[in-house]
This record gives structure tokens, C-alpha cells and sequence, in this order.
């Protein structure tokens, strides 16, 4: 006999509503007409400490931004007045851009964190070049991985737009595979530091994204991924006839 029916048991004997001559030796049989505990209170104790698998508590997606690539244009270069540097500092991609004056770039916000940039922030944030660089090593590590990702695990916040005249090649992006959720949902640049060249623009160092298609005729529609060999060749064949 378990303790609650032994103590249903001896509620009832002591009130008189058991037969004395009831076998006290006999299994004790449950009555749902009368529960030995509140059954509501006890489920919703249950359920604050066990995980619910049905579709109400599943978390949400979450809301991705658009990014336009005139958008991002802006945070490729140098910060001037109170714009904050890269948080990676000295490590900042920027840095490793083979030009002749590798700059820190300024920190990159999203269009909702901009229109909040009034107000102090004392954290920095990572640059978009560092940004599409993280973005790329958590998504190939999912690829990499080849186990099925929860839904609820992004890489990134945003999206580009792709196929558009002035935006971006798709095929200069990465996308989420065949294989499953790897963290993205739509489309997002890939960071390569061949694509970008330097300019000075009205006095401050900036890179153009020169070698990203934007879907016009004037440019190769081949990856820019794929041709940074191309380019690497060339550099290599004008040194040596010179």
C-alpha cells in the first residue's frame, strides 16, 4: 500500500466511513469521485518544470531586417564624429584588406538599432565586414556539423536583397542548403576581402564593395568567391613582367 492510500486509509477510519471489517492487509483501490490531491494545482506545478513540446510553446521566429546594399554602403569606411570604431579594434577586417591604408571601419547597426542611435551605447558593436565573417563561420559550421539545427538558432538578424538591379548576386551570398535549417533563413553576403577596394571620399577612407555584382551589365555575374583566384593570378602575372 502506498503512503497516500495509507493515509486516504486512516482519513477514513478515523471518520468512521470505513467498514471495521475491511481487511486492512487488502490494496487500498483509488477513487477518482474522491482524489487524494487538487489535480490543477499539482499539473500546473508539473508543467513550469517540464518541457512542452506542443506549438504554443515553441519559441518565435524571429523578425529579420532588410538590408539594402545601399544601406551597408554607408558602414564601409572610417567613423567621423561620435560614430564608434569596430569592437574587434585592431583585428577589425578592415585591417586586413590589401590596400595601402587598412583602416578600422566603424561599427555596424542594424536600420531599427540606427534610428535608436541617439542614445548611449557603451557596448560596441562589430564592423560589417566582422559581422559578415561571423555570420559565415557559425553557418558553415552548422554545415559543417551536418546535424539538423533547432529553428530557433539564427546566424544572422538580417537579410540582403539579391536579384535586384544595384543589389546583390545571389551567388555572391550564402544560403541555407538542402540539408536542413543551418541557421539562415534568407540570403546574407559573403565576407570576401578581395571584393572590396579602396577609396578616399571627401577625405575619409572608405571601401566599395567593386567586385560584389550589383545585377548590371557592366559586371561579371560570376561569384566574387570564385574569382579571387582569377584576380590573385593576375596581380601575380603583372609583378612578374614588370
Amino acid at each position: 500500500m502506498t503512503s497516500n492510500a495509507k493515509r486516504k486509509y486512516e482519513e477514513l477510519k478515523d471518520t468512521g466511513q470505513l467498514n471495521d471489517t475491511v481487511d486492512q492487509d487488502k490494496p487500498f483501490l483509488y477513487d477518482p469521485a474522491s482524489p487524494l490531491y487538487s489535480f490543477s494545482f499539482v499539473d500546473q506545478l508539473v508543467q513550469q518544470y517540464c518541457p512542452r513540446n506542443s506549438a504554443e510553446t515553441q519559441l518565435q521566429k524571429m523578425d529579420l531586417e532588410c538590408c539594402p546594399r545601399a544601406y551597408e554602403d554607408d558602414f564601409l569606411r572610417e567613423p567621423v564624429g561620435n560614430e564608434q570604431f569596430c569592437a574587434n579594434d585592431k583585428e577589425c577586417e578592415g585591417m586586413k584588406i590589401n590596400c595601402p591604408e587598412p583602416f578600422i571601419l566603424r561599427e555596424f547597426m542594424l536600420p531599427s538599432q540606427r534610428a535608436k542611435s541617439d542614445e548611449t551605447c557603451s557596448k560596441r558593436r562589430l564592423c560589417l565586414m566582422c559581422t559578415r565573417l561571423m555570420i559565415a563561420k557559425q553557418y558553415f559550421h552548422y554545415e559543417s556539423v551536418h546535424q539538423t539545427v533547432p529553428e530557433s538558432i539564427y546566424c544572422s538578424e538580417y537579410f540582403n536583397v539579391c536579384e535586384t538591379p544595384g543589389e546583390y548576386s545571389i551567388k555572391d551570398c550564402i544560403v541555407n542548403g538542402e540539408n536542413g535549417h543551418s541557421g539562415l533563413v534568407l540570403p546574407v553576403v559573403l565576407h570576401t576581402r578581395s571584393a572590396y577596394e579602396f577609396k578616399i571620399v571627401d577625405g575619409v577612407k572608405t571601401y566599395s564593395q567593386e567586385h560584389y555584382s550589383d545585377n548590371t551589365d557592366k559586371n561579371d555575374h560570376d561569384s566574387v568567391f570564385l574569382r579571387k583566384g582569377a584576380i590573385l593570378i593576375g596581380r601575380e602575372s603583372i609583378a612578374h613582367s614588370d
